[in-house]
């Protein structure tokens, strides 16, 4: 188990950060399940470049709070 911090200003420490563990671990990655109850344009376009940049990995995104507060016009236009 690590601690993973936000590298947002004014928190910087010596412990890596959640981005910085994530994108090294989704270049290793076959597969990705993700589960998150929102999600931004930028986030779904890291992936997207992310996927097509390397041809993987095979990605589930469950999306749960859009069910009630629906998704912006550039969230689903996505090619996810």
């Amino acid at each position: 188990m690590e601690l993973l911090t936000s590298d947002i200003l004014p928190l910087r420490t010596a412990h890596s950060t959640f981005n910085s563990t994530f994108n090294r671990l989704l270049i290793e990655s076959k597969t990705l399940d993700i589960a998150v109850g929102y999600v931004s344009e930028k986030s779904i376009e890291h992936l997207i470049d992310h996927i097509h940049r390397e041809g993987k990995p095979f990605c589930n995104l469950t999306i749960g709070m859009h069910y009630f507060d629906k998704f912006t016009y550039s969230q689903g236009s996505s090619k996810l």
